[in-house]
């Protein structure tokens, strides 16, 4: 025991030692160009079969999942890719509220998204894992503004079915994203690429493996609508994404580079179906804040189009085909298929690749206007606000030693966790490196001896001061113990240290200014805990943070409580859907060179079923 607990602790002060350097590195020289994302050379991701078991909506066959209603039939095609001379401008408008107009009111969304991993070593057989999530939630438009009511700066989102399986085996756990289901929240958009996540009253706290899969593993689909182009396209046209809506397609911040959408073509209405759909697809590759990604999407905007009344001129008149007729038509976006692939090689001390990690990411949702009255969630009244209480996420070690709460724009980090104790956090900054908390736990009984204040301070001191050059200048900084009637039983030894450092080439400024926090805290059960933070922003605000997350931190917690399953709702019956049309087909979308194709075959189905996973095709192995 004694041996191991010294490998362990050896091991942890590498840790720490090496993420000092990389985030000194960062300082002084940005995104780290031993980083290589790579979108090239291995193969290309699996095309995206539209008319797979994807959103998981009833479609009426025996054994289905709820929520059930039933499927319509599939329209039909004719001449998608035709150019008719009309020039459309596709407008998403949402209905407030309070009102009964023609926008878009509460709608239900379905989708099932999978994740293709791949971890790669020389000499080492590769590690394969696959996730499946199928979702079901019924969304409620609650502030909606701007231009004609297109914009929802807050919605209502209820949870009605939450399925997770990796490697084909299901996650029963509660605690997980699977204990969303039965959960109301009220998410705000707040101009980040993911909502502001608030629960409501009934609901239970988000715990950190929920907040992310509700936050960053899902489309938020109102702002889909930045996708369309805010000028009249015909078929064929081109036009650029703007980077808020490419972010919410991808979920994350983008660095560097732009999406392309092109309107492909249009399905024209059935007898069964009054709406015609517009095809677009989305494509490109951008950096994200440490991937470059290769993108490849389509949208279906589904409308009433006018042209067809424009068709018949009054009397004996002669319709004009010259001249371009310009057309606003509101609708909204029922389908998305997305592909997405991203790769990213680690070099060895040779210089040769020494990891590559690949993940192949498919997402098929679907989006239904009409909703059940009985699964609408009420309005919360009055308007949630973010408070520590509905908004901080509570971070649960998973052997449940400790647990803490930090604000939900903090996100755990890839880091060197073997030993199971270390625990970073950032938050993303576009203009300099991430704000950085990292917390070392060392259990009761296994304590270093030398982990005193003295040894502490110079051990943080040292490992800024070996910082490769152009290296990292410490500043005069101060340390001491704090007060110990604030703390609740800690005793803590905070080091404060102002930073400088040489700039990117080519900057402005002639020198750059970070601000670290260090903590050894000795906790009340015998256990001890290491800090270390890094910013680039304010000190004061950003010490006032870190200091209310470590007074949020907890050693052995009570057992985590189940969350609250919800009533149950009454659901529709379902009715047999038609079978789709004989004979149809959709041309498929032509990829570029390294980006995921996304294809069709026929015609979409509009309402699978939420089926096991054995009806879904496995995609073909990653080579």
């Amino acid at each position: 025991m004694r041996s191991t607990t010294t490998m362990l602790a050896r091991g942890r002060r590498t840790v720490r030692r090496r993420l000092l350097q990389i985030v000194a590195l960062g300082l002084a020289f940005g995104p780290l160009p031993a980083i290589a994302w790579q979108v090239g050379g291995a193969r290309p991701a699996p095309p995206i079969d539209a008319t797979r078991p994807a959103p998981g909506l009833d479609n009426g066959r025996s054994g289905s999942a709820p929520p059930g209603f039933a499927e319509p039939p599939a329209p039909g095609l004719s001449e998608p890719g035709r150019d008719t001379g009309r020039r459309y401008r596709f407008i998403e408008a949402y209905s407030p509220p309070d009102a009964n107009d023609s926008g878009i009111g509460p709608y239900q969304v379905a989708f099932v998204e999978s994740l293709d991993r791949s971890f790669e070593q020389p000499g080492q057989a590769p590690e394969r894992t696959q996730l499946v999530s199928r979702v079901i939630v019924v969304e409620r438009p609650a502030q909606v503004g701007g231009i004609e009511n297109r914009t929802v700066s807050a919605l209502v989102r209820s949870y009605q079915t939450v399925q997770l399986t990796k490697d084909g085996v299901p996650d029963t756990s509660s605690l997980g994203p699977v204990g969303l289901a039965g959960q109301t929240f009220w998410l705000q958009d707040d101009g980040r690429p993911v909502p502001t996540i608030l629960t409501l009253p009934g609901s239970s706290r988000l715990n950190q493996e929920q907040f992310g899969f509700a936050a960053y593993q899902q489309v938020d689909v109102p702002k889909l609508a930045g996708l369309l182009s805010a000028l009249h396209q015909g078929v064929g046209s081109s036009w650029r994404v703007p980077r808020n809506a490419a972010e919410a397609l991808l979920g994350d911040t983008i660095v560097d580079g732009t999406l392309e959408a092109t309107f492909e073509g249009l399905i024209p209405p059935t007898e069964t179906d009054q709406n015609s759909r517009a095809v677009i697809r989305i494509s490109g590759r951008v950096q994200l804040i440490s991937a470059m990604t290769a993108v490849n999407a389509q949208l279906e905007f589904a409308f009433v189009d006018p042209a067809t009344t424009l068709d018949q001129p009054p009397g004996n008149g002669q319709v004009n085909t010259l001249e371009p007729r310009m057309l606003d038509v509101p609708g909204s976006i029922n389908r998305l298929l997305l592909a997405q692939r991203d790769v990213v090689e680690l070099p060895d001390a040779t210089g040769r690749i020494g990891m590559r990690a690949t993940q192949l990411r498919e997402v098929n949702l679907e989006r239904r206007r009409t909703v059940p009255p009985g699964l609408i969630p009420p309005l919360p009244n009055p308007t949630p606000v973010p408070t520590r209480q509905n908004s901080w996420v509570v971070f649960r070690d998973p052997e449940n030693r400790f647990l803490f709460e930090h604000p939900q724009d903090y996100r755990p980090a890839p880091a060197d966790q073997s030993a199971g104790e270390d625990v970073v956090l950032q938050r993303v900054r576009i203009d300099g490196v991430p704000d950085h908390m990292t917390f070392v736990f060392h259990p009761r009984g296994e304590v270093p001896a030398e982990l005193r204040p003295d040894p502490f301070v110079q051990r943080m001191i040292e490992g800024w001061r070996s910082v490769p050059p152009p290296g990292v200048t410490v500043g005069q900084g101060s340390e001491g113990w704090l007060p110990e009637a604030e703390w609740g039983g800690k005793r803590v030894y905070r080091l404060e240290l102002p930073l400088s450092y040489v700039p990117e080439a080519f900057a402005v400024q002639d020198a750059g200014r970070a601000y670290s926090s260090a903590y050894l805290i000795q906790l009340p059960n015998g256990a001890a805990l290491e800090v270390m933070s890094l910013t680039e922003g304010s000190p004061v605000e950003f010490r006032e943070q870190v200091e209310d997350v470590l007074r949020s931190f907890e050693v052995d917690p009570p057992a985590p409580a189940a969350p609250r399953a919800a009533a149950p709702v009454a659901r529709p019956n379902p009715t047999p859907a038609p079978a789709p049309a004989p004979g149809t087909s959709v041309p498929p979308v032509e990829p570029e060179a390294d980006v995921p194709p996304v294809e069709s075959d026929e015609p979409p189905a509009v309402a699978p079923a939420l089926e096991s996973d054995s009806s879904r095709p496995a995609p073909p192995p990653i080579e």
